[in-house]
């Protein structure tokens, strides 16, 4: 299972990343047009698996694969949505707002992410188990 962070909407925080191992994460969630297309599809509203699937015309396992790299990138992030029978799905939407390069930083590279919510690295973020939907 992977851990996913829960969202809470809050005012936009940044966050500077250095690390090459994480910007490579990073750049490797937003290569291809998969990654983009679900970030594109779930900003103006959270979907779940199924429904990003229908709108990028992509088979759910090739959605599930891309929505895990998000994921565990910290650009996406999945909450519950309960229906009125007590059922619930698994919905994304992106924790971040805004993805700058900064090449002329203390330490060369860096991104800076404009995030909705707390970062992974912050103390104060609530995180629990979840499996696919």
């Amino acid at each position: 299972m992977t851990e996913l962070t829960q969202y809470s909407p809050s005012s936009d925080t940044e966050q500077v990343v250095c690390a090459d191992d994480r910007i490579d994460q990073l750049v490797s969630a937003l290569n291809g047009q998969k990654g983009r297309r679900i970030l594109s599809e779930t900003a103006p509203e959270a979907l779940s698996a199924g429904e990003i699937s229908g709108r990028c015309d992509s088979p759910l396992s090739t959605v599930y694969r891309k929505l895990e790299q998000l994921v565990d990138a910290g650009m996406l992030v999945e909450r519950v949505r309960l229906s009125s029978h007590q059922d619930y799905t698994r919905e994304c939407l992106p924790d971040v707002t805004e993805i700058n390069v900064d090449i002329g930083g203390e330490s060369g590279l860096s991104l800076v992410l404009s995030r909705r919510s707390p970062s992974p690295e912050l103390p104060d973020q609530s995180t629990q188990s979840m499996s696919a939907d």
